[in-house]
């Protein structure tokens, strides 16, 4: 099956079930389906081929949405651009991929105000070549065709990291997207009962559950504006049983709650993703969210569902550290630097093959050559697999910190921070030393309305897990430095931090 049967065959099989909708409209399965074959047959005359390659740029809208289906619809390659993303980042990327198309909506269109490329506006007024609601009146009634395409051909081109320099853009097959989806069902357990709040731009992480939710008859219900307060809401409520975010909209989700502890009757699942949560943090969400969290984790060269813990998982505390168990339709180890596959516990790199691993970097054949290596992708991240399959990771390989002979892991040190009461996020890196090569230093944003000094903090470290792992310094941050879908930037807060010293 392609990644758009799986949609196809709910709206046969139930035609009238609410699919998707913003708080506001929602259609049903047959409206679904109907927008999304009249957008792709407007997609593909448009574009002049049966395989467009659209670059597609939004918030989370009931527009946005049926043309990311659309793009899979038509069998051709959808680039998704995240909302959040600056212009020059947004220019390289245009640049890199040179789509047929553009989609954008008005909140979005800046970021292609100098872009030669056709652009259909979400909405009348913002794109050169029409727009999404006046192409689906004209294409109303059509179905697009379908290409000669197999299920290795590129069905996905997704930027991962930055792209200062070259951006290095992901080619993931529709092999690929449909073990994702295969993977999902298999282990979640999503049925028609499942009211998924697509909350994180749906261009990205919640976007991969978007036809997952779809294939057995649950609803998207989109947030274009996802304040915590009104995402808490829609959860507390039952509107939303089900939901994906990275934890720094956990955290302030959390915060929303100003110390109740809601019910929760309805929920079903809050998965977490994009970023690992320290321990102290999964204790304090695994209780907020009355034991319905669970995690994935995964990356764009092998999304998402690398390995995967459920709540029931999850309830084990030997568990709380964990990524999850390996999934079914892949495998993953722990390889040493010689190639060799570790036993269980030791510690080396992750590494993962099988169907959801991806084509390759587009237009980067060296750089795929030493990612992929005899099949294995290689994900840079340092770890071990248990006995029973569970993924523990420890760190990034770069981010590991040598200090005068030991090896720190900055995971370990926030770990330990964020059990300060008034910690509420951190991240923790390197810095020169004379003595001893490097030291551990951090930077972090205290709760709202706490006080502490980087001193009590220390010593608070110090207590836990000793002088060696303990940061020498750390620097209190109004706001740390995040990427687009909130994700805090190492390297940029180590940059702002040693700026810091060099100036006091």
């Amino acid at each position: 099956m392609f990644p758009i049967d799986f949609v196809r065959r709910t709206a046969r099989y139930t035609p009238d079930a609410p699919a998707a909708g913003d708080g506001e409209t929602v259609w049903s399965y047959r409206k679904l389906m109907a927008e999304v074959d009249a957008m792709a047959a407007a997609l593909q005359d448009r574009a002049g081929t049966d395989r467009p390659v659209v670059a597609v740029c939004g918030n989370n809208t009931l527009s946005h949405c049926t043309t990311v289906l659309a793009v899979h619809a038509a069998g051709g390659i959808i680039v998704p651009i995240n909302a959040r993303s600056s212009a020059s980042d947004v220019g390289a990327q245009i640049a890199r991929v040179g789509p047929h198309l553009i989609y954008t909506e008005p909140d979005t269109a800046p970021l292609f105000a100098e872009t030669a490329l056709p652009v259909i506006g979400g909405t009348p007024g913002i794109g050169t070549h029409g727009d999404a609601v006046a192409l689906r009146a004209e294409f109303a009634g059509s179905r697009p065709s379908w290409p000669a395409v197999a299920m290795d051909d590129v069905n996905g081109i997704k930027f991962t990291g930055g792209t200062s320099g070259v951006p290095k853009a992901v080619e993931q097959s529709f092999r690929c997207v449909t073990t994702l989806i295969a993977t999902m069902l298999a282990c979640f357990g999503f049925d028609e009962g499942d009211r998924h709040l697509c909350v994180a731009p749906i261009s990205h992480g919640a976007g991969t559950f978007l036809i997952p939710i779809l294939a057995t008859g649950g609803l998207n219900r989109l947030v274009a504006e996802p304040a915590p307060g009104h995402v808490l809401a829609l959860l507390e409520s039952g509107e939303g049983t089900t939901t994906f975010l990275p934890p720094t909209s956990i955290y302030a989700i959390m915060d929303a709650a100003g110390g109740r502890q809601p019910a929760f009757p309805q929920l079903r699942h809050v998965i977490y993703g994009a970023a690992p949560m320290p321990e102290e943090k999964v204790r304090e969400a695994r209780a907020f969210f009355r034991g319905k969290l669970e995690a994935v984790y995964g990356q764009t060269e092998m999304p998402v569902v690398m390995s995967i813990l459920r709540a029931g998982e999850l309830a084990d505390d030997r568990y709380l550290a964990s990524a999850g168990r390996v999934t079914p339709f892949c495998r993953v180890e722990a390889m040493d630097s010689d190639g060799e596959i570790l036993p269980p516990g030791e510690i080396g790199e992750i590494v993962g093959r099988g169907p959801l691993t991806m084509n390759g970097y587009f237009g980067m054949p060296d750089e795929t050559a030493r990612t992929v290596v005899d099949g294995w992708l290689h994900t840079g991240d340092v770890g071990y697999i248990d006995e029973r399959g569970f993924v523990f990771l420890k760190d990034r390989l770069r981010d590991v910190i040598i200090s005068g002979g030991f090896n720190v892991y900055p995971i370990e040190v926030e770990n330990a921070l964020v059990g300060h009461p008034a910690v509420r996020e951190c991240v923790v890196f390197s810095a020169p030393d004379p003595k001893w090569g490097e030291r551990v230093e951090a930077a972090l944003e205290l709760h709202d309305g706490a006080a502490a000094t980087a001193d009590e903090i220390v010593a608070f470290v110090r207590e836990r897990i000793g002088p060696v792992k303990a940061p020498k310094t750390v620097h209190i941050a109004g706001e740390l430095p995040r990427s687009p879908i909130g994700k805090v930037l190492r390297k940029d807060a180590r940059a702002w931090a040693l700026a810091r010293e060099r100036s006091s």
